[in-house]
């Protein structure tokens, strides 16, 4: 069955599947292209599955960084409940490691550790008025860091955040 793109946007592409969700790239009616995740038919009517889309919009909409992506909207309709948020470019550490063959080179994966720890920690010490969020990722892996033009790190899927 292919990805239902929600009112108001189009389907561009698939992005990927985990256990729980698909994601596919969505552009609005205004042109402005976002990640739109889903819930896979099989979760749809789980409670639990609901609630972890539901901890993962509230997740973005908390953590403002420039690293992640920013919530844009949530919704529901005939293919069950969305998230739309912006798109983070660029390879994954997955894909990067396979261009360099299975291993990076020293710089580059010091560099790798380095940044995500950066952005771990600016995560945890994150605030909103009525105090520190004290936000988890809860699945950093090498799928869900991704690497831009000039060396910087996203994270991405907030699935399992706490």
């Amino acid at each position: 069955m292919p990805f239902a793109a929600p009112q108001g946007t189009v389907l561009v592409g698939p992005l990927g599947t985990g256990s729980a969700c698909e994601v596919a790239r969505v552009r609005t009616d205004a042109g402005v292209e976002l990640a739109c995740k889903r819930l896979l038919p099989q979760h749809r009517a789980s409670r639990e599955a609901k609630v972890a889309l539901v901890r993962e919009a509230r997740a973005l909409e908390l953590a403002k960084h420039a690293a992640i992506p920013a919530l844009v909207g949530v919704g529901s309709d005939a293919a069950g409940p969305f998230v739309l948020e912006t798109v983070v470019e660029g390879p994954s550490l997955r894909e990067l490691k396979a261009r360099w063959g299975g291993k990076l080179p020293s710089p580059l994966a010091a560099h790798v550790v380095a940044a995500a720890a950066r952005l771990v920690a600016a995560l945890h010490t994150l605030a909103d008025d009525a105090g520190p969020i004290a936000l988890v990722h809860g699945d950093i892996g090498p799928d869900n860091l991704r690497f831009g033009p000039f060396g910087d790190v996203g994270l991405l899927d907030f699935g399992h955040a706490r």
